[in-house]
């Protein structure tokens, strides 16, 4: 299912936006959206396997990564200058997916910078009305803000951090935990790529999430 085909994604500056994107032959109405992490590519293990599964399950998925970590113009920028950089990558993003308009119904994956994209993609009306599902891998530097989102949206969700994870507190785990549309995973030990020291029961980890994400999709 390898593919080298991607869509024109621009963002800040008319940055072209690093995607793939996976399709079937036929005409299908669901589309996964994933969205990498800053330093976690749409290469590494979490995101890399993430699109087998919704690709089984007949969906389209576009597999965006915004590559800050190989952009030494982005790294060298003061905060405020690196938010609005995000901010119109964000609007991109955004009107690119408004624009598949073919697709009836959307799932999202986002691994931690990847959940900030999402959070902002559902306060588009038509975005959020179109999304049915919804995995949280490992939300980052402002897990706190959107840990108290999540549940918020009347959306099935499965929440994934590692309980090494020093962005995730278990009083925020905890507050989500009552909710009947969310799911949460806990990887023992992971860190925030959710690896562990142990390389073999790294790919333990793995291949039960795995499993979990087929479940948790096909629910």
């Amino acid at each position: 299912m390898w593919t080298r085909e991607s869509i024109t994604i621009f963002g800040n500056d008319k940055r072209y936006i690093k995607n793939r994107f996976f399709k079937h032959e036929g005409k299908v109405d669901l589309l996964t959206i994933i969205v990498a992490g800053f330093g976690y590519t749409m290469n590494a293990p979490y995101i890399y396997y993430s699109k087998y599964i919704p690709y089984q399950l007949n969906s389209d998925v576009l597999v965006i990564d915004l590559d800050y970590g190989q952009l030494d113009k982005f790294i060298e920028l003061p905060d405020p200058k690196k938010d609005e950089w995000f901010k119109s990558d964000l609007m991109g993003i955004k009107k690119c997916i408004n624009d598949l308009s073919e697709y009836s119904t959307l799932w999202q994956i986002g691994k931690s910078l990847g959940t900030s994209v999402i959070i902002d993609l559902l306060t588009d009306p038509n975005i959020v009305e179109k999304t049915e599902k919804i995995i949280w891998l490992t939300p980052g530097g402002k897990a706190q803000e959107i840990y108290s989102k999540i549940a918020d949206f009347p959306i099935s969700s499965l929440v994934v951090y590692g309980s090494n994870d020093p962005y995730t507190k278990d009083s925020e785990i905890s507050k989500l935990r009552d909710s009947d549309n969310i799911l949460i995973h806990t990887i023992k030990d992971g860190d925030h790529s959710l690896e562990t020291d142990d390389i073999e029961q790294s790919i333990e980890h793995l291949k039960t999430y795995v499993n979990k994400l087929e479940s948790f999709l096909k629910e």
